[in-house]
């Protein structure tokens, strides 16, 4: 097998190999130790392309020096032992593990196809679940498409061609937006239902949003009593009452989405 380590290509052996199931494309994956023995007059150069390949990774070729397939570097580990009074060599022992692009092609969303022009993965541990951000460039038509099909309940098919073709179970997370002329951006984020199983889950929103609750439960009582006592007064009449109800309750809709504006997602942290 040959690795591309720098400008050289090594012909190591691999040993130790395992198949594990990759949590965003559902390929198998690989692993397997190498090793490799470096003289002293080496070492420093050596070391120096290991910790450049641990943040890039190390590519496989064939005999040509074409490209074949990429694997990152999990751990290393070495030993010496000495040769003799004037040279001593290095044995490196390098747990490998195949890695994976992943290239989003579109997000479709219960059958609304969408294409972000940002996107990254992650997959929870602990909850043993997918999480999506991504950000998306959209008219204002297909911004009230999206709009309305999030309306419909809380949890929707998502698939992200290009990934993994099979469909999976996610919800919407906070979602900010901000309006450019001619067109919207929108920072989606999108969590798979199992991170929502089990008895801890409290919501996205806990505390403020249970807090809030409150408050606007006030907020309603005080104002309803304050209508009552201007109407007892004279000072307002029943028809004026309905008719500012109505208003207020058209407008809730439109207002909504405004806690969600900033003046442009790709400049917030």
């Amino acid at each position: 097998m040959l690795l591309q380590f720098g400008e050289k290509s090594l012909n190591v052996k691999p040993y130790d190999k395992e198949t594990s199931k990759s949590n965003y494309t559902g390929n198998d994956l690989e692993s397997f130790k190498i090793e490799i023995n470096v003289n002293e007059k080496f070492e420093d150069e050596f070391n120096d392309l290991l910790s450049q390949h641990k943040m890039e990774g190390l590519w496989q070729s064939d005999e040509s020096g074409k490209k074949i397939k990429k694997y990152k570097i999990v751990n290393s580990s070495y030993s010496y032992s000495y040769q003799s009074e004037k040279r001593t060599n290095f044995h490196y022992i390098i747990n490998l593990e195949e890695d994976e692009t992943l290239d989003i092609e579109c997000l479709i969303i219960e059958g609304y196809e969408i294409n972000p022009y940002d996107y990254s993965e992650e997959y929870d541990e602990n909850k043993k679940a997918l999480i999506i951000n991504c950000k998306v460039k959209l008219s204002n038509e297909e911004n009230k498409l999206l709009s309305n099909i999030l309306k419909e309940k809380q949890y929707f098919n998502i698939i992200r061609k290009g990934i993994n073709d099979n469909s999976i179970k996610m919800r919407f997370g906070k979602n900010l937006w901000s309006e450019h002329e001619g067109y919207i951006k929108k920072s989606i984020i999108l969590v798979e239902d199992t991170y929502d199983k089990g008895d801890s889950f409290k919501g996205l929103y806990y505390p403020e949003l249970e807090n809030m609750q409150n408050m606007i439960l006030y907020s309603t009582a005080f104002l309803d009593k304050l209508s009552r006592l201007l109407i007892s007064k004279n000072i307002l009449n029943e028809q004026e009452w309905r008719d500012v109800r109505e208003e207020a309750n058209n407008e809730i809709k439109s207002k909504y989405k405004e806690f969600y504006k900033v003046d442009d997602i790709d400049k917030e942290k």
